[in-house]
């Protein structure tokens, strides 16, 4: 963590030698919006994990997101969603029971030099791109980067985080005694884009570290190895630092366009067999009837001890998982996306607490 700081004391020091800031035109109001975007969700989803879990649920999700403009170059970015849903659910840790509320995805103020963006607030961690490390989990979080290369068709950037890893309504579940839980991520991300092809390339070191004993429990269940001497005393029999790789690409062909996306997570702190994950995605979008389509097939697995079972994905069944799937994307008309996802795993060592996971999720999406 101090490495951390003296790594952020740099950044600014360097960002505020800079020449200068980019030149815009006249301000907004304070206050006003820079961007924003609302949309309706009608979303149903069914998870049977055999004799364990079982869940039916449907009901909206109201998002609301965008930028507010409060200084030259400085703007306060946030993203809140309101969900009612409904349905039978038999559950363990909450995880498939209707949820109710309204939540925040991020709020974060975020400040821009001429190569340099800083935020700071609540981040979704979903901008890592890796659902075996993190599904779109809201942590507190300072996050730097640093476009090396930025051009019209291509960026090269730098990046570094340090959060405090949260559940989605933003507790930390520390008890008594114990510290306030960090992650680190430090790394750099390559984009291209040509006429032929789109592409994008991520790589980045990650470390978490003073995992609370409640997280370790729950986690324990989603396939993590924990050692559980009392509910109070629960502790992870691995560390979590590793690596973690993102792919994307795009090939155009006409009206055509083939897509592929490769994702890996290795725990280099683990023995063999133990800490290493991967997503591939395979498929392309097209258009059929006059109707955009976008179809992936999915393969996954995710060994025991990659990352924290609590934290990643839920439709991937967590940890100790090989599974497959679908997902499709038809693009009724210009502001109305159906979706539909499909996803079965099984787990890869036998598990007294895991079972077969049959995922669905169904939604219409109307952006205004």
């Amino acid at each position: 963590m101090c490495l951390f700081l003296i790594l952020i004391s740099y950044i600014s020091a360097l960002a505020n030698a800079e020449e200068g800031v980019l030149e815009s035109a006249k301000s907004p109001e304070l206050g006003s919006f820079l961007e924003k975007k609302t949309s309706l969700s009608l979303v149903a989803r069914q998870f049977d994990e055999a004799n364990i879990d079982r869940a039916s649920l449907v009901g909206p999700h109201f998002n609301f997101s965008g930028a507010l403009f409060l200084a030259d170059q400085q703007s306060f970015v946030f993203d809140v969603v309101g969900i009612q849903e409904f349905g039978t659910s038999q559950s363990r840790f909450g995880e498939n029971v209707p949820s109710n509320g309204i939540f925040a995805n991020e709020a974060y103020f975020q400040w821009l030099r001429k190569r340099w963006t800083v935020e700071a607030g609540v981040i979704n961690q979903g901008w890592l791109e890796n659902e075996l490390l993190f599904e779109n989990q809201p942590f507190p979080a300072i996050k730097m980067q640093y476009d090396w290369r930025k051009e019209e068709d291509k960026r090269l950037s730098l990046f570094a985080q340090l959060a405090m890893p949260t559940s989605t309504r933003i507790k930390t579940r520390t008890t008594a005694n114990q510290k306030e839980p960090t992650s680190m991520v430090l790394g750099s991300e390559y984009f291209r884009n040509k006429a032929e092809y789109k592409g994008k390339m991520k790589f980045y070191y990650y470390s978490l570290n003073n995992l609370p004993s409640e997280v370790a429990v729950e986690s324990s269940v989603f396939g993590n190895s924990v050692t559980i001497p009392s509910a109070s005393t629960a502790r992870f029999d691995e560390e979590f630092q590793g690596f973690a790789f993102v792919f994307d690409l795009e090939l155009f062909q006409e009206d055509l366009v083939w897509l592929l996306a490769l994702k890996t997570l290795q725990n280099t702190t683990t023995e063999s067999g133990y800490g290493f994950g991967q997503v591939v995605k395979l498929g392309a979008r097209y258009k059929f009837y006059k109707r955009e389509v976008t179809t992936n097939f999915v393969y996954f697995f995710n060994e025991s001890d990659t990352s924290v079972a609590s934290y990643n994905s839920y439709k991937y069944g967590h940890n100790n998982r090989l599974g497959y799937g679908l997902e499709a994307k038809l693009r009724y008309q210009e502001n109305v996306d159906i979706l539909l996802e499909v996803l079965s795993s099984d787990t890869i060592n036998d598990s007294l607490v895991q079972n077969e996971i049959t995922f669905l999720n169904f939604a219409t999406k109307w952006t205004f």
